[in-house]
């Protein structure tokens, strides 16, 4: 299994948008967090970011976040990120 991290960015709105709440919603049904685990610890991701544990590709991670995202505004950007390791600092414990 792989860890992916998913950052989608609803262009021209901020975070507060309610398309951002539909978003967040949507993507928790598909299987997507926005926690993640760091030294045993959990925390929230920066907002519009998710995180997603699977055995799927990256480009089945990106089409299914685009299917989820296009129907809330086309005007979006995805970037899936497979994670071999990473850091965090300043991420608010939960």
């Amino acid at each position: 299994m792989s860890q992916f991290i998913v950052r989608v960015e609803l262009h021209g709105l901020l975070y507060n948008h309610p398309s951002y709440t539909m978003l967040n919603t949507a993507m928790e049904r598909a299987g997507f967090v926005r926690t993640i685990l760091y030294s045993g610890r959990l925390y929230h991701m920066p907002p519009a970011e998710y995180n997603k544990t699977s055995n799927e590709s990256t480009q089945v991670i990106l089409n299914s976040v685009k299917t989820i995202a296009n129907p809330i505004t086309r005007d979006n950007g995805v970037m899936v990120t497979k994670s071999a390791e990473f850091m965090q600092d300043g991420l608010r414990p939960i």
